[in-house]
Order: structure tokens, then C-alpha cells, then sequence
């Protein structure tokens, strides 16, 4: 018994001593995690800075860069994946940046959900700038999937980044209702952190897989609303770039007057145009139908100037199309002749090069769809890790609580019997000196029972001694009597 107490008491000590060391290993942890290095410092910088103002941060990073073969690899993970970021928010290439993977794969288990989150955003495009579109799509998935959206923390702003990316993917892909879902989402987050533009520009990019199935009155539903949206929140030039899709569908409908009036909002309020007229680079879609408007309203010399100047910015198919439309409405055989046979070569290599585009796209998403299966297949094979893992750690948790369980019986046992014993030596202890104090009390009778005793003695004996002087008197008188009768006789 007494050394099972002993066994249960060493390892009640034992435990103590460990939560001991353990709270103050925690206390040094603290401590030491509340006095930041100067690297730490800077890299916290480029954190807050790399949405706002990243190329203040590639400039802190910069100067980091000195500093890379003394960091701890911690903080050499962060200077990467805030370098990474940096770069592709100040629309800097990564290079082919080899340490993309390995950023990624640190963070995957050592990172907060918003790091994870950016290193995969980084690997995406890394990926894009190689080629690789399957594993970019990949690689912006499982970025998304990283976070809990409901978390007051949860970044946003690169969920809206990723979200855009993958519009423009599907939309370079042709798969318009893959880039209706993320323009939805682009939308859906950018709402999330009060971006008002970004919401009404999630709207207005739907324009574009709806013209790609052709659902054009969609399209034109679209365009009102996010043009009545930029208004109403004072975006007039971006009220106006939305009307280049409504034109080229009011042109496509010979609706000469409407596209006419979308026109001259467009050239007069979008802010794309120069001094001289000449429209932004990137832009020059614009020629082309400007010279259709001109074409189809019989102002056949100017239509024949726009579409010379959609040549000279590369859209020779439409260009060639245009010209050979307007020269023949001129009769010019010659210039017919020239433009039927140059309209005929554009197309064919537009034909080989969409070709070539679709062939492409189709090994991409082939590639996407193998990746996607090699993925799922991942995924089921990690379910099932993760099940295994799952009921042996249950299985674990079970043993440890049913050893917590088994020392918790006998630790309260062994407290039971520890208080028993107590209340054992405490009933002894009062029952030992209540017979103490029935002994003193037992002492004290008895010395006044022997007073008494002794008194009562003495005083029968001081009774018998003044009656035997009694006793004694009266025989004296008595004796003192008969003489004196024998005397009183004897006279007689």
C-alpha cells in the first residue's frame, strides 16, 4: 500500500515539474519572439507594404539582399515570397524563379493560412511565365483553398489578384463559363473589402464570355449595368470604355445611329485619346469599327483611312476585310484585287494560327485535365492518409485518455485513502484525547474522593476521640457520683 502512494506521489511530482519547465520554456519563447531583429523588422514592412505600395517594399527588399546568407531560413522564406510578391504587383516578371517551389513547399506547413495562400499565388505565376497553364490552375486553386474566407484576417486583396488571374486564364482558354465563375468571385471578394471598382469592373468583364457564346443581348444587359454603376459612383471614363462591345454588336445589327451615339461617348469621354486622336496603345480594336461605322453610313473614303490605320496596328484580317468591302463599293478592280487576295492570305494564317491556338489550348487543358485526375487521384490517396493518420491518432487520444482516465482513478484513490486515513488518525487523535482528558478528569475524583475520604476520617476519628472524652467524663462523674453517694450513705 505504502509503496503504491510512493509510486503515485513520484509521478505526480514528475508531471509538475514538467508543466514547470514547459511553462517556462514558453515564457522564453514569448520573450524572445517580443524582441524582433532588424531583419524581422524589415520583412514586416514589406508584409504591410506589398499590397499598397510594393515597390516601396522591392525597395526594402533590395537592401535585404545583403543581408540573405545571415538569415535564418524563416526569415529567408519571407524575404522570398515577399520578393515574389513585390514583383508581380509591380508587374515585374519572376525570372524563371526557382525558388518559387520551395517557398511553397515551406509554407505549406510552416506558414499562416494567408502565407500559404501567397506562396502558391507566387507559384502560379511562375508557372504561367514557363508555360505551364495546368499547373498554374493548379497552383491558384489550391492558393484559394488555403484560406478560411470567414476569417476577419483572411487576405482578400490577393483572393481578388488570383480570382482576375483566373478570369483572364479561361478567358485566353475560350472556356467563358470557367471565367464567368471567377469573375464572380473576382467580384464576390473584391465587394468583401470594399473595393467598389473592382466589383463594378467583375461585372463589366462578363461581357466577355457572354459574347463568346454569343448571347448578345447578355452582353448588352451587361454593359448598361456597369456603365449606369461607374456613373452612379463617378467613373465617367470608365462609363465610356464599356461601350466597345454594345458598338461593335449595334454595328453587327446595322444599327448605324445607336452605335454612332456609343461612338462619340466613346471617343469623347473614355480618356483613351490624344491630342491628335490617336487612341491608346492596346486600344486599336477601335479603328476597326470606326471604319465599319463609316462604312456602313456610305462615308466610304474615311472608312478606308480606319481601317488602313487597323492595319498598321496588326488586325490585318478585318482590316483587309474593310478595305476590300470599300473598294468594292468604289469599283476599283485593281484595289479589289489587291485586298481580295491579301484579305484571303490573312485569314489563312489566322485560320492556321487559331488552329495552331486551339490545338494548343486543347493539349493545355488536356494537360489541365491529366493534372486535374493526377490531382484528384493525390487527393484521394491523402484522403485516405489522412483517415489513417486520423484513427491512429484517435487511436492514440483513446490510449492517452484512458491512461489519464487510470491515473485519474488512482490519483482520486489514492486521495480518498489519504483522506481516510486523516479522518482515521483525527478520530484517533480526538478519541486519544478525549480518554486524556477522562483520565485527568478520572485523577481528579479520585484526589477529591481521597480528600473527602480522608476528611470524613479525620473527622470521625476527632468524633470518637471527643466521645470517648464523653465516654470518659461521664464515667468520672459517674465514679464521682457513687462516692459521693456511698459517702451521703455511709453518714446516713
Amino acid at each position: 500500500m505504502d509503496f503504491r502512494i510512493n509510486i503515485i506521489n513520484n509521478t505526480i511530482i514528475i508531471a509538475n515539474n514538467i508543466a514547470s519547465l514547459c511553462l517556462a520554456v514558453a515564457f522564453i519563447v514569448v520573450g524572445g519572439c517580443e524582441r524582433k531583429s532588424p531583419v524581422a523588422e524589415a520583412l514586416f514592412q514589406c508584409k504591410q507594404l506589398s499590397s499598397s505600395n510594393p515597390d516601396s517594399a522591392r525597395a526594402i527588399l533590395n537592401n535585404l539582399s545583403q543581408s540573405v546568407g545571415t538569415m535564418t531560413r524563416d526569415e529567408r522564406m519571407h524575404y522570398e515570397l515577399y520578393s515574389g510578391v513585390a514583383k508581380i504587383r509591380s508587374y515585374k516578371l519572376l525570372g524563371g524563379d526557382s525558388m518559387a517551389m520551395v517557398v511553397a513547399n515551406y509554407f505549406k506547413s510552416d506558414g499562416t493560412q494567408n502565407e500559404k495562400m501567397m506562396a502558391q499565388y507566387v507559384l502560379g505565376h511562375a508557372y504561367l511565365e514557363l508555360g505551364d497553364v495546368p499547373m498554374a490552375l493548379q497552383s491558384f486553386h489550391t492558393a484559394v483553398e488555403s484560406v478560411d474566407t470567414t476569417r476577419a484576417d483572411c487576405d482578400y486583396y490577393t483572393m481578388v489578384s488570383i480570382y482576375g488571374l483566373l478570369a483572364n486564364i479561361f478567358y485566353r482558354q475560350a472556356l467563358p463559363e470557367e471565367e464567368i465563375k471567377a469573375n464572380k468571385m473576382f467580384g464576390y471578394y473584391a465587394g468583401k473589402m470594399n473595393d467598389t471598382l473592382s466589383v463594378i469592373k467583375s461585372k463589366e468583364l462578363l461581357t466577355r464570355p457572354f459574347f463568346l457564346l454569343k448571347d448578345t443581348d447578355k452582353v448588352l444587359s451587361i454593359s448598361d449595368t456597369a456603365r449606369a454603376l461607374y456613373t452612379r459612383y463617378g467613373y465617367e471614363r470608365e462609363a465610356a470604355e464599356v461601350l466597345i462591345s454594345p458598338i461593335r454588336i449595334y454595328l453587327d445589327r446595322g444599327e448605324f445611329n445607336k452605335a454612332k451615339e456609343y461612338l462619340d461617348i466613346y471617343e469623347h469621354k473614355s480618356g483613351l485619346f490624344d491630342a491628335n486622336c490617336e487612341i491608346k496603345s492596346g486600344r486599336e480594336i477601335y479603328y476597326r469599327s470606326k471604319g465599319r461605322y463609316m462604312e456602313g453610313v456610305g462615308e466610304v473614303d474615311s472608312a478606308i483611312y480606319y481601317y488602313h490605320k487597323a492595319e498598321q496596328y496588326g488586325l490585318r484580317e478585318s482590316a483587309y476585310k474593310g478595305l476590300l468591302n470599300a473598294y468594292e463599293k468604289k469599283n476599283q478592280a485593281d484595289s479589289i484585287a489587291k485586298y481580295a487576295k491579301l484579305f484571303a492570305d490573312a485569314k489563312d494564317s489566322a485560320w492556321f494560327a487559331k488552329n495552331s491556338e486551339m490545338v494548343e489550348r486543347g493539349t493545355a487543358m488536356y494537360n489541365y485535365g491529366r493534372h486535374k485526375q493526377l490531382a484528384e487521384e493525390n487527393a484521394q490517396r491523402a484522403a485516405r492518409a489522412e483517415k489513417e493518420r486520423f484513427w491512429l491518432f484517435a487511436s492514440l487520444v483513446a490510449v492517452v485518455l484512458m491512461c489519464v482516465y487510470v491515473f485519474s482513478r488512482i490519483r482520486s484513490k489514492h486521495k480518498r485513502e489519504v483522506i481516510e486515513q486523516q479522518e482515521i488518525e483525527e478520530a484517533m487523535q480526538q478519541k486519544f484525547i478525549g480518554m486524556q482528558k477522562a483520565l485527568v478528569n478520572a485523577e481528579k475524583d479520585i484526589k477529591l474522593q481521597r480528600y473527602e475520604y480522608e476528611e470524613k476520617m479525620r473527622t470521625m476519628r476527632q468524633a470518637e476521640t471527643d466521645l470517648n472524652s464523653e465516654i470518659q467524663t461521664l464515667k468520672d462523674t459517674n465514679k464521682w457520683l457513687e462516692e459521693d453517694n456511698t459517702e451521703k450513705t455511709q453518714a446516713l
